[in-house]
């Protein structure tokens, strides 16, 4: 199988199906596939903002520590192939499409399963045989073929069974068609980021992760509400809950290229940038005790160097400095006032005027000015992409927005504007690392 044929593959496969069930199909397709998670060691990232730094940063100080850590994105589904790490590196192309061939072939295996099954009509309850398909499939109560999401589940199992994988750090996604539920249960769960008090589904998600029987929660800070239910529900099943102290923690530099701490007088250095990143280097600090409580060799001195060492694309990424261009993947409301009022506090950042460069969704470009705007940012101006709107002008509240045709245009314009501008590009992953990789091709990195 090609590359192009196996992202071909995962792009034609449903996301979900309605009303479906996919555990016993995905079960049946690992078994199918000589059950890769059997001796899966993994850890869970859950929260609604903070997952991909914390995996990078867990990522880091597993691979400084000399530990073989294979880590996928559930919801990174555009791009499969880079949503699956070892080692910190995405997958080689030929080990992407040897793993996808595999699951191809054994969903086609499932489906001629079970059309030949119905055909022989075994498949009622009292004709069942031992090595047929589940019966959820015979009996059409769940589709034949795998999801998107299983896809990319069985080609990250396969993955790290074939590197001899350590810990496995799966990322969950942001909804229901995470596949990834339908394993065991984690070793751990890391919670990174705030649980917004006001969204019930996030914290019914939480309690439904612990619930499900885990050894250890390590949470992000949370207000006392979410602490509340946290720390009820892990009393419930006798699960150790661990939060990292705010008060052990004291910011001594932030600046555009690295972020200094001390935390239970240690001094760390981030490559990163940004408050906020520190509160996922403290939830990171926390996840490795409890990786040492299940056995994980771990060295102070790992830990200082791959917090230092981690890098986190698309993450308050300053890519250039004159002008200042700064790429930041925020598209979850509850996560823009915490990201703007970090950068806020950086040096050489701090009352900017800027130019806000994000795909095209109105509400969305309005709650990002609204928030840029409630941290102290001037935005002087919209950049946006939309083909039907290109050469037009626009407004999102009171900042005037100018439309493009492509990519390539808007990236021209931003080398042309005023370099007293600082250039934020934002909103959905896809979008802004679309432009990332342009503005990086335009500097010839």
């Amino acid at each position: 199988m090609t590359y192009h044929n196996a992202r071909k593959y995962m792009a034609k496969a449903p996301v979900s199906y309605d009303g479906d069930n996919g555990l016993e199909r995905v079960r049946y397709a690992l078994k199918l596939l000589g059950l890769p998670q059997r001796k899966l060691r993994y850890i869970r990232l859950a929260g609604s903002n903070g997952k991909t730094v914390c995996r990078e940063m867990l990522t880091s100080v597993l691979s400084v520590a000399e530990h073989t850590v294979g880590a996928v994105a559930m919801s990174e589904l555009d791009e499969p192939r880079e949503a699956i790490t070892v080692g910190g590196e995405p997958l080689s192309i030929e080990a992407f499409c040897e793993a996808v061939a595999r699951v191809a072939t054994v969903a086609k295996t499932m489906r001629l399963q079970v059309e030949e099954v119905r055909a022989k009509g075994t498949h009622e309850a009292d004709n069942r045989q031992d090595g047929e398909p589940p019966s959820v499939l015979l009996e059409g109560r769940a589709a034949t073929g795998l999801t998107r999401g299983e896809i990319l589940l069985c080609t990250a199992l396969l993955a790290f069974e074939r590197a001899g994988c350590e810990l496995c750090l799966i990322e969950s996604g942001e909804d229901g068609s995470d596949a990834s539920l339908l394993l065991p249960p984690p070793e751990g769960i890391v919670i990174c980021g705030v649980i917004p008090k006001d969204d019930r589904e996030a914290l019914a998600h939480m309690r439904r992760y612990i619930v499900r029987g885990v050894g250890e929660i390590v949470s992000a800070p949370q207000d006392s509400e979410a602490y509340r239910m946290l720390s009820d529900a892990c009393a419930s099943v006798n699960c150790r809950l661990s939060v990292p102290l705010r008060s052990s923690m004291r910011i001594t530099k932030l600046s555009m290229r690295q972020t200094e701490f001390v935390y239970r007088d240690v001094t760390y250095t981030l490559g990163l940038c940004g408050r906020f990143q520190v509160v996922n280097a403290m939830t990171v600090l926390t996840a490795l005790t409890m990786l040492r409580r299940l056995g994980y060799a771990i060295s102070p001195e790992a830990e200082q160097e791959g917090l230092r060492r981690a890098r986190a694309c698309g993450r308050v990424e300053i890519i250039s400095v004159s002008p200042l261009i700064v790429v930041d993947c925020t598209h979850r409301r509850e996560a823009m006032q915490e990201v703007y009022d970090s950068m806020a506090g950086v040096k050489g950042m701090t009352g900017m005027p800027m130019i806000l460069c994000m795909n095209h969704a109105p509400e969305l470009m309005h709650a990002h000015c609204q928030a840029l705007k409630s941290a102290g940012f001037a935005v002087q101006e919209l950049y946006t992409v939309e083909a039907e709107n290109s050469g037009r002008g626009g407004q999102a509240g009171d900042v005037p927005i100018t439309y493009f045709r492509d990519v390539k245009s808007l990236t021209r314009e931003l080398f042309s504007a005023n370099r007293e501008h600082a250039v934020l590009i934002t909103g959905h992953a896809s979008f802004a690392l679309a432009v990332r990789k342009a503005i990086l091709n335009t500097l010839a990195y």
